[in-house]
């Protein structure tokens, strides 16, 4: 197999996996900052967790 193609492959592939990481990260930070995820009381941490999703 010819070492360009190789290179291409790879680099097709991290694109991909690279799409998948920045849309997984800006869906986390959506979740973490939407108003339906502000604590009603102490024990209520979804936002909180969301957060820390977000910070990765």
């Amino acid at each position: 197999m010819n070492t360009h193609i190789v290179h291409q492959l790879i680099l097709d592939k991290l694109r991909i996996d690279l799409d998948i990481a920045e849309r997984a990260a800006q869906t986390a930070y959506e979740t973490a900052t939407h108003e339906e995820n502000i604590a009603e009381n102490k024990y209520d941490q979804l936002g909180l967790e969301a957060s820390y999703l977000a910070a990765g």
